[in-house]
């Protein structure tokens, strides 16, 4: 089965807590099928004392494979209105950054930017992450896909979180880092605006 990032749509589905587990989220097919996981805890002592779900905690976000080894460790620190998070990979060495960019005049929402290493720009995306109206682009501002709300009724969807979220591209994301970090910071959306 391939990776949940060279996939062309994918599903990401909250789970449930489980005795001494946090609830993260399941990577899916779209038929059901398992591609992996999102586990998220709450990073430093002062991040712990706060309500879990809190605006602007300190995170760190694991995505995972099957097999739970590791494909991005993204470390999100505290901030109230932006931030800049590092993204790692499974040895632990930098393979990128997500930062919250600058709004554009007249647009709703906001501007994650994901950069590589070094810092070139390797794709971003815009929009309305409460309202789950997520688009998402390449670095030279082509459209790739997008990101859209499904929750299992009409009431979740307006008076809940969402369940579910999926992430559908339009064209596929060329190159295996961009693939990896862009569609990983993707999946984790909801926990980094969290």
């Amino acid at each position: 089965m391939p990776e949940f990032y060279e996939a062309m749509f994918f599903i990401v589905r909250k789970m449930a807590a489980v005795k001494n587990r946090p609830g993260g989220y399941e990577l899916l097919t779209e038929k059901g099928g398992r591609l992996g996981e999102i586990e998220a805890s709450v990073r430093g002592g002062l991040g712990r004392l706060l309500i879990e779900g809190g605006i602007g905690l300190p995170r760190r976000i694991n995505v995972t494979d099957l097999q739970g080894r590791t494909i991005v460790d993204i470390r999100k620190p505290f901030g109230l209105k932006s931030f800049s998070a590092q993204i790692l990979g499974a040895d632990g060495k930098p393979m990128g950054r997500v930062r919250m960019g600058r709004r554009a005049m007249g647009m709703a929402g906001q501007r994650l930017e994901v950069q590589d290493a070094s810092g070139k720009p390797l794709g971003s995306l815009v929009g309305d992450w409460r309202a789950w109206n997520v688009q998402l682009f390449d670095d030279n501002g082509g459209l790739l896909g997008k990101i859209a709300r499904k929750a299992e009724n009409v009431n979740r969807v307006i008076y809940a979180d969402v369940d579910h979220y999926q992430v559908e591209l339009s064209k596929p994301v060329t190159g295996e880092l961009r693939r990896r970090l862009l569609l990983s910071v993707a999946a984790s959306l909801g926990l980094l605006m969290s």
